[in-house]
């Protein structure tokens, strides 16, 4: 392995290189623009010839000349792909804050190697446009990659349509949000997937397919322009007074040595320094509206949910293709009528919303084995004695889907392991199932559907539980 004992001249002067070849001027000589906050952009509004594109392509290139001229140079393409292979956390709380991170650094690296110190990522809006930017397609582009996705691919709605990302962004509190509390980014106890990650998030993976499905995503140059779009969500929740956990464990955490700066240096970052984007130099310019509000309630200020009870069942079953999985978990019944009741009243005095204390019903399933097929999903419903594979999402008992990231291969921390925790706010399904006439008595049954990437029932095997916790809003002491 090359030793970097002065990294910086060492990576300067290879940029320049790269620079002379791609036709650029020499680096070191432009100047550093004042410290201001940058705008990351839709890269649909961009043109093909885009100043922000033109300089994302040089970058590219630049870091893959490393690739082939240094190996071991920290700012290769490889090399930076590698630091998601070592280091990403998925499936829990961990995941947000790591990704701002990793895509600061990395934007920065790429102001070096383009020669262009204002630019900065766009971001792909799925949402919007579902097709993989036409700016990723073309021979001879430096953008392009192979991948499962053809340029007519599109994204299904139900993985990353309006009504998803409304659902996210009613998420009442941060672990709700952001996925579960867990001890470590890796290797830690806890954690689990919220409907952020494991929606949007994980379903784009496995939709573009190629090197996206595998923990060195980031050989993708669409990669960072999907995690961009994750990250502009969460600068939306919090744009619309929603605060990040204020838990020491998470805020304080130090992620150490994962990244490397501009010079090709080691960098520590504390979780609470990537809260929110203006320090971090950069905003959108485009985030996504306020949300019609929550039916349980808002979260009001030095406010925080506690648990008043909880209930579980055993799951452990393979089940057919077609064939929901399902479990009866017994719920106390003065838990539900109290819910009943409040969201009874949330409905008829929906301007004192903001004014009543908020209750939460999570639903938390674990021991999920992932299918062999990257693209596949399961659907989540509750209670519905009809459910078959033609029952529509917009039926009153419908929860949310859930689909898939882990690489087989993977040999570090959660990423490789072969069972998965996910979990749903289910309030706005029990609402539903009680302005319809349909509210559980006594026991609520979460059921799981599970679809192949190609719409056809799948088997689905489950080794875990179904675990209901019931919270209120209750002010910090």
């Amino acid at each position: 392995m090359i030793n970097f004992p002065n990294r910086r001249e060492v990576i300067i002067s290879s940029a320049a290189t790269v620079a002379v070849l791609i036709g650029t001027s020499a680096l070191p000589a432009v100047p550093r623009a004042q410290p201001q906050n940058k705008v990351r952009r839709d890269v649909n509004e961009l043109a093909p010839n885009d100043p922000i594109l033109e300089s994302y392509r040089r970058a590219v290139t630049a870091m893959r000349k490393l690739d082939v001229d240094e190996p071991e140079n920290p700012l290769g393409w490889r090399q930076q792909a590698a630091i998601h292979d070592d280091f990403c956390p998925h499936e829990n709380w961990f995941f947000l804050p790591w990704h701002r991170a990793y895509l600061g650094y990395f934007e920065d690296i790429c102001r070096t190697l383009s020669g262009d110190e204002g630019f900065v990522l766009p971001y792909w809006n799925w949402t919007r446009n579902p097709q993989i930017p036409a700016a990723f397609w073309g021979d001879r582009n430096p953008l392009q990659h192979r991948r499962f996705a053809n340029p007519q691919s599109t994204l299904a709605s139900e993985f990353i349509g309006l009504r998803v990302i409304e659902r996210v962004m009613r998420k009442p509190n941060f672990e709700s949000f952001a996925s579960l509390p867990s001890t470590r980014p890796r290797g830690g106890s806890g954690g689990g997937y919220g409907e952020l990650e494991g929606l949007p998030h994980n379903s784009v993976h496995g939709f573009v397919g190629g090197d996206m499905r595998t923990l060195m995503s980031p050989l993708d140059p669409i990669f960072w322009l999907h995690h961009c779009n994750v990250d502009r969500i969460w600068a939306s929740w919090n744009a619309n007074n929603n605060a990040n956990s204020a838990d020491q464990a998470l805020a304080n955490f130090v992620l150490g040595g994962n990244f490397t700066d501009r010079s090709g240096a080691s960098v520590d970052v504390k979780i609470s320094d990537l809260y929110d984007t203006t320090s971090r130099g950069y905003e959108y310019d485009r985030l996504e509206p306020k949300p019609s509000p929550r039916i349980g309630g808002v979260l009001g200020p030095d406010m925080a949910f506690v648990p008043i009870g909880a209930s579980s069942q055993r799951l452990a079953v393979m089940g057919e293709a077609g064939s929901p999985l399902s479990a009866s978990v017994a719920v106390k019944s003065e838990l539900l009528n109290s819910l009943a009741t409040n969201l009874g009243k949330t409905a008829i005095k929906g301007a004192e919303l903001a004014e009543r204390p908020a209750e939460l019903v999570t639903l938390r399933i674990t021991g999920v084995h992932p299918p062999e097929d990257p693209r596949a999903y399961v659907r989540v419903f509750l209670n519905c004695p009809y459910l078959t594979e033609e029952t529509p999402i917009n039926d009153p008992h419908y929860v949310s889907t859930f689909t898939f990231f882990t690489d087989k291969a993977a040999t570090h921390g959660e990423h490789g392991e072969e069972r998965m925790t996910y979990a749903f706010d289910v309030t706005d399904t029990l609402d539903a199932l009680r302005r319809s006439g349909r509210y559980p008595e006594g026991a609520i049954e979460p059921q799981l559907l599970a679809f192949g990437g190609d719409g056809r029932p799948k088997e689905l095997k489950v080794d875990g539980g179904a675990e209901l916790n019931f919270l209120r809003a209750e002010r910090i002491q």
